[in-house]
């Protein structure tokens, strides 16, 4: 039995994806920036609306630098072969106000509910977060475009809907269940998952199960911890919270950051340093990496996804012979999906929704980190938003015979996607070396919380550490400078988008190697602009509240005359016969239940053609073949 591969990959991205492409940008605003900095990496030339053409470096001070945050713009791309895409950023869902800053969509997408305190909904203006990820929206569809051999395209992305459908997990959990979250004290109602003040800082942490309450007990030397009653904790949850959390308060401000950080990672939890803009620059692991960029006098992260090679570029000729013109561009496409919990999941959606076939295989009957419980339809609200579609089975990938199957399966696919941690597919026998002698044109997207190399590759996360770890909480800055949590994990939807991104990226480039997407280098993209800023002497960004007015929370324009309400989640959500936002789409499942699920936050072109179908129970990995 083998180990699986680990090695340095300095190469990001194959450069030819879109050589020959030209990108004109209508308005360079944050949207077409972002995009045109992704898309400059994969080969386009940029230009202005007036025909000036901007390098890297002139791109990233441009987003830096521009004093709009308007979230429209407009993306025309022309392609090698003369074809032509095209997307619009656009102000659909607020009819009322004539312009969208970023803050505007936080607040009508309803981010701001979560992101937001018990003194009202907290904003990130400094940051265009709805306006970036709308560009990597554009940019994974016109990736799958160009995989599916697509000579013309056109879609519209409106910023209020993408900031919509990050709400994911934790939104629709408080929808179904009736809950509150919230900012508030950085706990959000988990013990154990939030950020904690030490001697000389604070730590973000993310305990998982009971297991890893008592290895952190022993490791920290704390026996009422270890002895104590704390069985049924799971994922931040347990009946005797207060005394855990006390412990924890004590325990972690008796001792440095260092010394918590090297007990729990012994303990294999997940835990990190909180992250300012500097700390970022200066961090060993980041720099062994190879992370950034030099452009100029500044350090840019770049292109969050690594491929060992990529001077291979072809139209897809997937296993079924698959190619030319289609409705959805991804036809064809088979992916396998043994990833768990949500970033991983969330990337094999988004490739299912543009027309790949998928199976998915999960650990038989675990209640921690997969979500087969073995009661007659029960799937967990991971499963219900994220495996929607799929061809489930369960395995237990110890046993020949699963992985046999399992094997059989990738004979014929051509992307798998998998978040185990850091060497553990090695360990079974699965690693890239026993993988591609299966299936040489076989593209493994491999997502470890902190990459495959590098100081702190073997370190666990989970997004409640790996947004810190990626600055993301300095962006919720308070009055005294010290980052606060986000109220959501940013880390899992943007790990999960760029994971897509290299999938297609990896298909494209012939396949046969593993694409390497590190979940902390994802969530690093979102704090471009500030990152820019700060190494231009700029203030460190720091969120800003809205304000009640006639008892509904408003976020006020720029003008003064016009405030956007900030929607609450519920209202974002809405009910079955009318769905508060467009992304939003109910389907009755087995169980007799309807459910929100989350489409692509966009229209046109091939974006609305596939059927939102329910998550289903899962069978014997034995049972799995490919029609």
């Amino acid at each position: 039995m083998t180990t699986q591969t680990t090695r340095t990959i300095d190469s990001v991205v194959p450069p030819g994806v879109l050589a020959g492409w030209r990108l004109r940008l209508q308005c360079s605003s944050p949207p077409e920036l972002y995009s045109a900095w992704l898309l400059e990496s994969l080969g386009a030339d940029v230009t202005t609306a007036d025909g000036v053409t901007l390098d890297r470096e002139a791109v990233v001070r441009a987003l830096a630098t521009t004093e709009s945050v308007s979230t429209l713009g407009r993306l025309e791309l022309t392609t090698a072969n003369g074809g032509t895409y095209e997307v619009d950023f656009v102000n659909r869902e607020m009819p009322f106000v004539k312009d969208v800053s970023d803050e505007a969509a936080w607040a009508w997408g309803g981010l701001a509910e979560l992101t937001g305190d018990e003194d009202g909904p907290a904003l990130a203006p400094d940051a265009p977060l709805s306006g970036q990820l709308a560009g990597v929206h554009a940019v994974l569809a016109i990736l799958a475009a160009r995989t599916g051999d697509i000579q013309s395209m056109q879609i519209t992305i409106d910023a209020a809907d993408v900031v919509a459908s990050l709400i994911e997990v934790f939104g629709l959990a408080i929808v179904i269940r009736g809950e509150v979250r919230s900012r508030s004290g950085d706990w959000g109602g988990m013990v154990g998952w939030g950020l904690y003040d030490c001697a000389d800082g604070r730590v973000a942490v993310a305990f998982r199960d009971s297991d890893q309450i008592r290895r952190a007990g022993r490791e920290l030397g704390i026996p009422e911890i270890e002895d104590g009653p704390f069985e049924d904790f799971l994922w931040g949850g347990l009946t005797n919270a207060d005394l855990l959390q006390a412990l924890f308060l004590a325990t972690f401000a008796a001792r440095s950051v260092s010394e918590v950080v090297a007990a729990l990672r012994r303990a294999r939890v997940a835990v990190s340093p909180v992250q300012q803009m500097q700390d970022l620059l200066e961090s060993e692991h980041l720099l062994a990496r190879n992370t950034f960029e030099v452009l100029g006098d500044l350090r840019v992260p770049r292109f969050p996804a690594r491929l060992p090679r990529g001077e291979v570029v072809r139209p897809f000729q997937g296993a079924a012979g698959a190619a030319g013109p289609r409705t959805l561009p991804l036809a064809g496409v088979r992916v396998v999906d043994i990833s768990s919990v949500w970033a991983g999941p969330m990337a094999v959606r988004l490739l299912l929704d543009l027309g790949a076939t998928v199976k998915k295989v999960e650990r038989q009957e675990a209640k921690v980190g997969s979500f087969s419980t073995g009661e007659e339809w029960d799937r967990g609200y991971y499963s219900i938003l994220c495996d929607r579609g799929k061809d489930p089975y369960v395995a237990d990938l110890s046993e020949e015979e699963a992985r046999d199957a399992l094997l059989s399966l990738l004979a014929d696919a051509d992307i798998l996607i998998e978040n185990f941690a850091l060497g553990s597919l090695g360990r079974l026998g699965l690693g890239e070396d026993e993988l591609l002698s299966v299936n040489p044109k076989l593209t493994i997207v491999s997502m470890p919380a902190m990459g495959t190399f590098g100081p702190d590759a073997e370190a666990v996360g989970y997004g409640a550490t790996i947004e810190q770890s990626a600055g993301i909480g300095a962006l919720y800055s308070d009055e005294q400078g010290r980052p606060h949590r986000s109220g959501t994990n940013f880390s899992d939807p943007v790990a999960g988008l760029y994971a897509a991104i290299g999938g297609l990226l990896g298909v494209l480039a012939g396949g046969g190697q593993t694409v390497e997407v590190s979940q902390q280098e994802a969530a690093l993209s979102m704090v471009l602009r500030p990152l820019i800023r700060h190494q231009m002497g700029k203030h460190p960004p720091r969120a800003q509240e809205a304000t009640q007015r006639d008892g509904v929370w408003t976020f006020p324009l720029d003008d003064g005359a016009t405030a956007v309400p900030c929607r609450t989640i519920d209202q974002v959500v809405g009910t079955p016969d009318a769905p508060g936002s467009a992304c939003m789409r109910w389907v009755r499942h087995p169980n007799g239940v309807d459910f929100p699920l989350i489409a692509l936050p966009w229209s046109g072109a091939f974006a609305e053609a596939s059927p939102l179908a329910p998550a289903q129970m899962p069978r014997d990995v034995r049972d799995a073949a490919w029609h």
